[in-house]
């Protein structure tokens, strides 16, 4: 046999082999490139579509949450029983509506960290439940006070958690898309690598392989387009406003909600400083912050958003770095939400809980607790204050002859009264009725008696007219010395009630102060 017809047998051999084994290898990386995309592009679709899911069952819970604390607010300002059983029956509805998303969402599948979130957001939930029917059930037998109380200390602290662990996996569901993302792109970059490879040392078969490859990666690539869109217009609709910067700190995306809420256009506020953007300051509009890195130093419960027309936003934020390879930084995600309403709220209820409805003054309850304050302040650093007890004389017959609205309208106008000659270091409050309080700070016996004087005699020479009939009231006023003596609350109160009353006995229209011998040796007033 012919040496050379064997040798190029063998080399035809070796080269069909060689091809053979490239096709059959382009084969299989196409075919495991194909499977890796088709699988990265389903699990992708799923994550979204999941997500999406939960996003709108937080969401309705959230927003049911929301609507329940509302509606039991304006329940506890209702006077009539129907329209409160109206408020009721929303409450419960909206209760049933948060219920049912929450079994829904539980359904669904949910990782460790959601189902943690899920169980402490559940543990809160279960004691608001009892909290709001107890306030439904204070409004509806009157005690308004004691239901707007209960609102403030346990109701709207537990409502905070729940809301701050809606938010949290919010947050979850979005990470969830960017890791998704991230494998997608790996597994895409993976498959290409390879394809090149092979393409270089397989010469034009190899080159005819990556042109069919190519076209199977730019498919895959659109479809990957399409899924990123879609994801995208999912960050550009949720409620949160999210910006991201790239490892310079610059922004790279920023979606509608937080160019509306910081007042930059996207096309404007891309490429910028991030802080440039969200510009961030505390309530005293002092700066939070001077760089990315300290974002996560600031206190959420304190924050303004200084727009770009100089506008004031109340915001609460969140900070995450995004992923990175080894070669560059991390960038940079913000989610921030407008709470401006909810703190307008916050300090409506507050407030509502310290002052009295009709004559704003401060209520009784925040009256105890200055007091409180003023007596622990003369035992420890040795101060002295004074504690008036302001008793209206013949509230009773106006109440009873021209009716209760002009005796709230005549309360109006002594409230005026009382509130002119006081100091602004002092405390007023209604503590009910026709009775009233001062608390005079670091005020010797002279001061007391001179502006309680004023007091009197100007209520004394006040007329108070209502329908063409005028009426007059006087005031007794009991005097107490706040010093480092002194017990307690009821010790002290005990005694400018004895003090007032003696005034009340004595003729009225006259001021008393408190002795321990029940007599008044010094500082009496009478009616001019």
């Amino acid at each position: 046999m012919n040496p050379f017809i064997t040798k190029n047998t063998k080399t035809k051999k070796l080269i069909l082999t060689g091809f053979s084994l490239v096709i059959v290898l382009m084969t299989l990386i196409i075919i495991i490139s194909m499977t890796e995309f088709k699988y990265a592009s389903q699990q992708l679709q799923e994550i979204v579509n999941v997500n999406n899911y939960k996003k709108k069952l937080v969401e309705t819970m959230h927003i049911s949450a929301f609507k329940r604390v509302s509606s039991l607010q304006r329940m506890v300002l209702l006077n009539d029983a129907f329209e409160q059983d109206d408020e009721a029956m929303f409450i419960d509805e909206q209760g049933s509506v948060f219920t049912r998303a929450r079994q829904n969402l539980l359904m669904t599948k949910l990782n460790k960290e959601e189902i943690n979130l899920l169980d402490e957001q559940s543990q809160f939930a279960q004691l608001t439940v009892p909290i709001i029917r107890h306030i439904v059930n204070l409004t509806r037998e009157g005690k308004i006070e004691e239901a707007q109380n209960l609102i403030q200390s346990e109701l709207i602290p537990a409502q905070q958690i729940i809301f701050q662990a809606l938010s949290n996996l919010q947050n979850i569901q979005e990470k969830n898309i960017n890791t998704a993302f991230s494998s997608m792109l790996t597994t895409q970059n993976f498959s290409r690598y390879y394809m090149l490879g092979l393409g270089l040392t397989a010469a034009i078969l190899s080159i005819m392989i990556a042109i069919l490859t190519y076209r199977r990666v730019r498919r895959a690539e659109h479809q990957l387009s399409y899924e990123k869109e879609r994801a995208q217009i999912t960050l550009q609709n949720i409620v949160d406003g999210v910006i991201t910067t790239n490892e310079k700190g610059l922004i790279d995306f920023i979606n509608p909600t937080a160019a509306a809420l910081t007042g930059w256009h996207q096309n404007l506020a891309i490429g910028q400083p991030l802080l440039n953007v969200l510009n961030i300051n505390d309530v005293e509009m002092n700066k939070c912050c001077t760089s990315s890195e300290e974002l996560s130093t600031c206190n959420n419960d304190s924050l303004i958003l200084l727009t770009r027309d100089n506008k004031k936003i109340a915001i609460e934020y969140n900070t995450a770095n995004l992923p990175s390879d080894k070669l560059s930084n991390k960038g940079l995600v913000v989610t921030f939400q407008d709470v401006t309403k909810a703190r307008e709220l916050t300090q409506t209820l507050s407030y509502q809980a310290t002052h009295d409805p009709l004559t704003g003054l401060y209520n009784r309850m925040a009256f105890e607790e200055k007091l409180e304050s003023r007596i622990k302040d003369s035992r420890n650093k040795k101060q002295t204050h004074v504690l008036c007890f302001l008793d209206l004389d013949y509230f009773k017959e106006v109440n009873d002859s021209a009716g209760h609205v002009a005796g709230d309208e005549l309360l109006i106008q002594l409230t005026k009264i009382f509130s002119k000659h006081v100091r602004n270091s002092d405390f007023l409050a209604r503590m009910g009725g026709d009775e009233f309080a001062i608390i005079l700070e670091n005020c010797n016996t002279d001061k007391a008696l001179d502006i309680t004087e004023d007091i009197r005699h100007e209520v004394n020479e006040h007329h108070f007219e209502w329908l063409g009939k005028v009426y007059r009231v006087s005031v007794s006023i009991g005097i107490t010395i706040i010093t480092h003596n002194a017990k307690d609350n009821a010790h002290v109160l005990a005694q400018a009630d004895k003090a007032c009353y003696l005034a009340k006995e004595s003729g009225r229209n006259l001021i008393k102060f408190y002795t321990d011998t029940k007599k008044i040796p010094f500082n009496e007033m009478h009616d001019a």
